[in-house]
């Protein structure tokens, strides 16, 4: 059986999430969480772009210019298109996490963002503090067998460090 997790993203800590996705499989913290960090680390959230923001990351020429018929060293180009890590605003960054996550049939999921128990071992949030990305990492507690609830991470997401847990 797979360590299950869920990712609940919002606007803020105290805002209602808008998304919750569900991974079946290596939900653990050097499994998604490093998943998420390697996915996620680095982005700018922005509110509205501009051409500056959308260009290569390495030569900031737009992306059209990486592309076509001839060799991109035929254009002047001696590398492929990398994308800036910017997102406009945490639905555009959402949109890349399910891109980023889903490689085929099966464990990852979008679910209602009500949902409270899909037999997760790990409960991660995602949402702004001040513009910069926060990640929150927890263990959901289980009333009926009287266990609580336990905080494993809560701070930037460019600063968590995964590890076996």
């Amino acid at each position: 059986m797979g360590t299950r997790c869920v990712v609940y993203i919002s606007e803020t800590e105290k805002a209602k999430p808008f998304l919750c996705i569900y991974r079946q499989c290596d939900g653990y913290l050097d499994g998604m969480g490093k998943d998420l960090l390697e996915l996620l680390k680095g982005y700018k959230i922005v509110n509205g772009y501009s051409s500056d923001d959308s260009g290569c990351a390495v030569c900031n020429k737009p992306g059209y210019e990486h592309e076509g018929k001839h060799s991109i060293r035929d254009i002047g180009i001696d590398h492929p298109f990398v994308p800036k890590r910017v997102a406009n605003g945490i639905n555009c960054l959402a949109a890349t996490i399910v891109k980023g996550l889903k490689d085929g049939l099966g464990n990852v999921y979008i679910y209602s963002p009500n949902t409270k128990d899909a037999g997760q071992e790990y409960e991660y949030r995602l949402y702004l503090v001040k513009g910069v990305l926060t990640l929150k990492i927890e263990v959901p507690g289980w009333a009926d067998q009287n266990i609580p609830r336990k905080l494993i991470y809560s701070g930037p997401l460019d600063k968590f460090v995964p590890t076996k847990k």
